[in-house]
């Protein structure tokens, strides 16, 4: 079959196709490659299908749910209830200028076509008429986005004032936009592509730029000697703008309205200039510091100075002499800040030579701690918990293997650091003791149990998991534990539901400097201890920044061992547990092995030193 030039446009374009598929249901969800099924058949509420681009350039959509296929006409011809000849009739007739078959439902009414004046006299002489009779609103001001290389005004803004309402003793503005074509005819409303930044042909070699939210404050400036810009729109246009005449400039200081809505598009302003290819200077001007109340602006700081005698100028001077100051490396300059006041740390397992080789926890990490079963991973957990909770550290715990009962049952055996009580047969043969020793730790367990979590009656969702670190995250938590992930239940494609989940928890941990520790479990059947006999997608392995695994050795080996930073030299001890720091990204320790002497009557964990290799 041969196809039209739009034809194999269509057939070749990833955004035609991702266009049809949102078309295709009032539910239809498009991420990326990933989209629901356009099938009516198919209820597909999680996105099941893909889009590729196969042989010869083609996009087509295949489902793995129901197995439906097709290229973007067939895409469109199940969504529209046609066929595909139907479709590419209508591309082509379309194409040819035809005019399309009619259809039941009416078509949108046809766009009114802009009006147009020969000159700029004219313009002005037609919409103030327009605007009193229709308003009695009256002329405020007329501000030019001059392009700096055409001469041309690509945007301009005419600002008419209503009467004040009852009751109010200033009306409403209105804001009226035109542009000027390059025939230099006036045509009513913005042009097109992103809107241009005020005053960019004055602002020309400028060091230092001041930007402001609207005209009339640029001018105030302006009038005083300071070079000054805003974008059109006000605060809910700041992604419409286009901010590339400020990239190479100095210092370009923000100056918000002092209110939540200002603050927030300078801040959303200085996001997208900080990102040109050569960024400015940050500077920031909080309107509190000013002593400006709710909403008030440069303005309104020049009338207050002007009535008690101060000179303005100078009081702006100083304003943008005490303006905070940022660089995109500022973050780096906080951090060691951070680090010298002891608020950025690495919190530790309670075990020196492990803490210090891994890093494990330091703010914002995942931590992977993963072993084969029996190789007492929640026992390691568990034993971690108590001495956070002896230091005093906020932590926060998800059991989903056990219940909370049983959480409590290995808590209180460990802080009597009597093994027996675990054993139900030694309980009831000596109920005094058993007793005696939950009255001796009911306190504790009480406090502890206010940071422990069960799993809820259902069947836990990956979804469910990401929802509770976020909630700790807001809470604040120093660090968050989920015992074990691998209980939750198997998604359709675990590759994208681990990666989501990964990157969702990274984004809750940087919102408040935590750490996250999720214990997993090895592969069914791993033969070698390393990051990938890690269960889960490889977004575990990717993207955390520490992998631990636990090795029980029944019976003990021996081992030779040295203790870093102790002068003991090697020595060789039996040992029962290793913990082999798999990946570290941010310690030292990558490829190093912990060796452990696990004391089962006490149930503790005696920390020996580094394992080293033959030939070390």
């Amino acid at each position: 079959m041969s196809y039209t030039t739009t034809q194999e446009s269509m057939r070749r374009s990833l955004d035609e196709m991702q266009r049809a598929l949102k078309a295709a249901k009032p539910s239809a969800v498009v991420k990326g490659h990933s989209a629901t099924c356009p099938n009516p058949r198919h209820e597909d509420r999680n996105p099941s299908g893909w889009i590729k681009v196969g042989e010869g350039g083609i996009v087509r959509f295949h489902c793995k749910g129901c197995g439906y296929h097709g290229d973007v006409f067939q895409v469109l011809a199940t969504s529209r209830n046609k066929t595909c000849e139907d479709i590419l009739t209508e591309i082509r007739e379309r194409d040819e200028g035809k005019p399309a078959a009619s259809h039941s439902e009416p078509s949108a009414p046809a766009r009114k076509p802009a009006r147009t004046w020969p000159t700029y006299e004219a313009l002005r002489s037609a919409v103030d008429a327009a605007k009193r009779a229709q308003y009695h609103a009256i002329f405020e001001a007329a501000h030019h986005y001059e392009n700096p290389d055409t001469g041309r005004t690509d945007l301009l803004i005419l600002r008419y004032r209503k009467p004040p309402e009852q009751g109010k003793t200033k009306g409403k503005k209105e804001m009226c936009q035109f542009h000027q074509r390059p025939d230099g005819v006036w045509v009513e409303g913005k042009p097109a592509g992103k809107g241009p930044l005020y005053h960019r042909k004055e602002n020309a070699g400028a060091e230092s730029i001041v930007m402001v939210e609207g005209e009339g404050k640029v001018e105030a400036l302006r009038v005083m000697g300071f070079a000054a810009t805003c974008w059109p729109g006000g605060a809910k246009a700041v992604k419409l703008a286009d901010f590339t005449p400020l990239d190479g400039v100095r210092r370009v200081t923000f100056w918000p309205d002092a209110d939540d809505f200002g603050r927030e598009a300078m801040k959303e302003a200085a996001a997208i200039v900080g990102q040109l290819p050569h960024p400015p200077e940050i500077a920031w001007i909080e309107p509190a510091d000013l002593d400006l109340a709710e909403s008030e602006d440069v303005v309104d700081l020049i009338r207050q100075c002007e009535r008690a005698g101060v000179n303005a100028k100078e009081a702006i001077t100083n304003a943008f002499a005490n303006a905070k100051t940022s660089t995109l490396s500022d973050g780096l300059k906080d951090r060691f800040a951070a680090i010298i006041a002891g608020e950025w740390y690495s919190l530790g397992f309670g075990f020196p030579i492990l803490d210090k080789l891994s890093k494990a926890l330091l703010p914002q990490n995942v931590c992977i701690l993963a072993g084969r079963p029996g190789s007492i991973k929640s026992f390691f957990v568990l034993r971690v918990l108590l001495h956070w909770f002896a230091e005093g550290v906020r932590f926060a715990y998800l059991g989903l293997e056990e219940d909370r009962t049983f959480v409590n049952w290995r808590l209180v055996a460990m802080l009597e650091r009597n093994g027996n009580l675990l054993d139900d047969e030694w309980v009831k043969d000596h109920p005094g003791a058993a007793q005696d020793a939950y009255k001796r730790h009911r306190e504790t367990l009480n406090r502890m149990n206010r940071s422990i979590w069960e799993r809820p009656g259902e069947q836990v969702t990956l979804e469910w998991v990401t929802e509770w670190v976020r909630n700790r995250a807001r809470e604040g938590y120093r660090v968050i534990v989920v015992d074990p992930l691998t209980v939750c239940r198997p998604a359709a494609k675990p590759w994208i539901s681990d990666h989501v989940f990964v990157c969702a928890a990274e984004h809750a941990l940087s919102t408040c400097n935590s750490s996250l520790l999720l214990v997993n479990h090895c592969t069914k059947g791993a033969q070698l201890l390393d990051m990938d006999s890690v269960a889960g997608g490889s977004a575990y392995q990717r993207l955390s920044q520490c992998i631990l695994l636990l090795e029980r050795h029944k019976p003990p080996k021996q081992a030779t061992l040295m203790k870093p930073d102790v002068d003991l030299g090697r020595f060789q001890c039996d040992i029962n547990e290793t913990v082999h720091i798999c990946k570290s990204r941010k310690g030292k320790g990558q490829g190093m092995s912990v060796g452990f002497i696990i004391d089962w009557e006490a149930l503790d964990f005696a920390e020996q030193g580094v394992i080293l290799k033959k030939g070390q």
